[in-house]
């Protein structure tokens, strides 16, 4: 008798389900959008763990989402996507370099914000084994950054990308696939302002001049600097000055003589090159490029002339002019 056999192999998959565990009983599984964003932050802004630089929240959410016959100890928390190095305690690193994020949700039963990531267990009153699990109406997402180095190391004046736009975070529950909230951000940037200091006052004296000296005209220095902090490498400046007394041409500034005469004396201002700023802030002079916590230097000269017509002449004693240097620093 010849006998043959059939080996017979049977095998399955069990899974988990939180179906199984949890059944949505209310409301639909919801993701939460922030808006693009732009930071705006001082180079001289200081390292600071605490405060944030800024602050960022999501609309709430306009009604619960609950779950019925959830198990107690059933797996449950709070996941990142992206941000896996920490600066300090639930504190990330971003794609900036000293710029660092923390992402809160917004529990409104208890009036608090929960940190994230974080890995928790289901529990009931009364040492219950079932019950319902809710993310009430009201919850938000709220995202914070801070400056965690001295300095920044930018490179587009337009806005260097903080964070990317994607989902960054959600709640999940019995397993890492049901995830009733999440948060989806637009791109965030950061901006980087230049912190300047410059001399508030320059205070120019001809001294003591004759008629001689205002016919061949008068000249004296007129130097400023202003030296500025920036997390771009270097930045740019440009001058220009503006009076409130200008000629009709603009070419210079009507000085005021002893008796109040405005039409005997003026003031030309002279660039780096020799040639006339006019004095309505129409002429700018600009040094393209400055390192970083170094001076801008301007060598500027101040003119005393005659612009007297027929026999007038300035009075005798003092004379004053006035006008504004205007710097802008990009």
């Amino acid at each position: 008798m010849l006998r043959k056999v059939i080996f017979l192999s049977l095998s399955g998959l069990i899974a988990s389900n939180a179906a199984a565990d949890c059944t949505l009983a209310r409301g639909t599984p919801t993701i939460l959008s922030l808006p693009a964003q732009t930071i705006t932050i001082s180079a001289d802004a200081v390292t600071d763990l605490s405060n944030p630089i800024a602050t960022f929240t999501t609309s709430s959410l306009g009604s619960a989402i609950g779950y019925d016959e959830c198990v107690s100890g059933l797996a449950a928390g709070r996941a990142l996507i992206g941000l896996g190095e920490e600066v300090a305690t639930r504190l990330y690193k971003t794609n900036i370099p000293g710029i660092g994020v923390k992402l809160h949700i917004y529990v409104p039963d208890s009036a608090t914000f929960g940190y994230y990531p974080i890995n928790y267990t289901l529990t009931f009153s009364n040492g219950e084994n079932k019950g319902t699990w809710d993310w009430v109406a009201g919850s938000y997402y709220r995202i914070r950054f801070y400056k965690v180095d001295d300095t920044l190391t930018l490179s587009d004046p337009t806005g260097d990308i903080v964070l990317d736009s994607g989902t960054l975070g959600y709640e999940w529950l019995g397993a890492d696939s049901v995830r009733p909230v999440s948060l989806f951000i637009n791109q965030i940037k950061i901006i980087s302002t230049p912190a300047c200091t410059v001399e508030n006052t320059k205070i120019i004296d001809f001294n003591t001049v004759t008629p001689a000296m205002v016919d061949a005209g008068v000249e004296r220095n007129l130097d400023f600097s202003l030296t500025c902090k920036t997390d771009y490498g270097s930045y740019s400046t440009t001058a220009s000055i503006t009076t409130t007394t200008p000629s009709s041409d603009a070419t210079y500034i009507k000085v005021t003589d002893a008796d109040g005469n405005t039409d005997n004396l003026g003031i030309q201002i002279l660039s780096n090159s020799g040639s006339v700023i006019n004095v309505d802030g129409s002429i700018l002079e600009k040094i393209a490029s400055t390192s970083t916590n170094s001076a801008a230097k301007f060598n500027w000269r101040a003119k005393l002339i005659n612009t007297s017509t027929g026999s007038s002449r300035p009075q005798n004693g003092t004379f004053t002019a006035k006008a504004e240097i205007v710097l802008d620093i990009n």
